[in-house]
């Protein structure tokens, strides 16, 4: 049975040379509340716009609407743009691109000049999130000027506020698999905040989520632990003893309440497969002695300290050396195309050999492809986390996926990719 990004590519034909109307924008883009987003950006800068959703067969009423510019996010789950800008290059489009995305300028660059070599008018890409005055230049056609753009439409949009949610039990944590790269066992999942408003459906943590020294956050943070320490007694029996991961700052970690909350949560600290606090590179950098000292005390509750977004600070493989902590993940910018990219290949291979070096465990994060994992095998990674093996779901959802489409073996959990 073909994948979803098959049934994208083959369902549905642009006719070849179709006839445009430059005032028309689509955007594709996975993430539906980062799609209408931009939708109602554009259509405040006084342009018919619609979205379009890259998981379903999109590509028929793409050729219907004849969009004059087609905003393109790099990464699409199972599909990605390099296959879309191949497809409408097939079909002679004469429209304008604009390639969006929230990694790294060498990537979007790389992507652009991919389009352009297939003959496609590629537009200078924007990363997320997107300034409305940028997307009124992109929106200009040649000779045009921009449309205008409103105070209001500069500023950002006010962020929810995280207490109302806990008030009214709008929160709730998704899980996203971590699986062993050799064989593909769960091997635990990252708990992942979000919040499912009324009125706005499932929002991403970056609309909702208080700066990490206020009393908002830490309220959020309990309620994450306490969470996740309730959704794991509730796993199936072969599955507890995969470990959940969940997000945290240094400076919250630092203070004694933060230990109450663990404590709290699992009174007995080695009574289960333990937990993993993800922290931020640049957090750890920023103050070594302090995420040294934390790290410490939080191995004597059973949690162990990872090291988020590895490489996307730049830091010295060497400062590391002495930090007792337990994972390493590699940031997705350097996983991400890594299938046809040597340098981004020679990083994967470095930052693993560092870790092991340190004797800890290495997880690549991003992994959306064979050829990404087959990079991420070659350099000897531990884990890997991305769509290629599942996206973020609710708990009921992880947990039915665990009975119904994991094989129970000795050792772990296997995940049953082609089901």
């Amino acid at each position: 049975m073909p994948n979803t990004a098959e049934l994208v590519m083959t369902e549905g034909r642009m006719e070849a040379g179709a006839e445009i109307d430059p005032r028309r924008v689509a955007v594709i883009e996975d993430n539906p509340l980062v799609r209408e987003t931009i939708v109602q950006m554009v259509r405040r800068l006084d342009r018919e716009v619609r979205g379009f959703d890259p998981a379903g067969d999109m590509l028929q009423p793409l050729e219907q609407y004849r969009a004059g510019l087609i905003i393109l996010d790099l990464s699409l789950g199972r599909l990605d743009a390099v296959q879309v800008l191949n497809h409408l290059a097939e079909r002679d489009y004469s429209g304008r691109i604009l390639l969006i995305s929230g990694i790294d300028h060498d990537t979007l660059r790389d992507v652009q000049m991919i389009g352009a070599r297939r003959g496609l008018r590629m537009l200078t890409p924007l990363r997320k999130p997107l300034r409305t005055p940028d997307l009124a230049t992109a929106l200009a056609g040649e000779g045009e000027e921009a449309p205008q753009v409103s105070v209001l439409d500069i500023a950002p949009p006010a962020p929810l506020d995280v207490e109302i949610a806990l008030a009214n039990n709008w929160l709730e944590l998704w899980y996203q698999p971590k699986c062993e790269v050799s064989t593909g066992r769960v091997l635990g999942a990252e708990a992942l905040i979000r919040l499912r408003h009324p009125a706005m459906g499932i929002m991403p943590p970056v609309s909702f989520v208080p700066p990490s020294g206020t009393n908002a956050y830490e309220k959020m943070t309990q309620f994450v632990i306490e969470q996740a320490a309730r959704q794991h007694a509730k796993l199936p029996l072969f599955a507890s003893r995969i470990k959940f991961s969940i997000n945290a700052s240094i400076a919250l970690m630092q203070k004694p309440v933060f230990v109450d909350m663990i404590r709290d949560a699992w009174p007995d600290p080695f009574g289960h497969p333990g937990l993993i606090v993800e922290v931020t590179e640049d957090e750890v950098t920023g103050d070594m002695v302090l995420a040294r000292e934390v790290a410490t005390q939080l191995k004597l509750h059973n949690v162990e300290l990872s090291i988020d977004d590895f490489g996307a600070g730049y830091s010295s493989f060497s400062r590391f050396r002495d930090l007792p902590f337990a994972e390493l993940k590699l940031d997705r910018s350097f996983v991400m195309g890594c299938g046809s990219d040597p340098r981004k290949q020679a990083v994967c291979r470095a930052a693993s050999a560092m870790a092991r070096s340190f004797h800890v465990r290495t997880v690549a994060e991003g992994v959306e492809t064979e050829a990404e994992l087959a990079v991420i095998a070659d350099a000897e990674f531990d884990a890997a986390q991305g769509y290629f093996f599942a996206r973020p779901m609710p708990f009921e959802g992880f947990r039915t996926a665990l009975v119904a489409r994991f094989n129970r073996v000795e050792d772990g959990l296997d995940m049953n990719r082609s089901a």
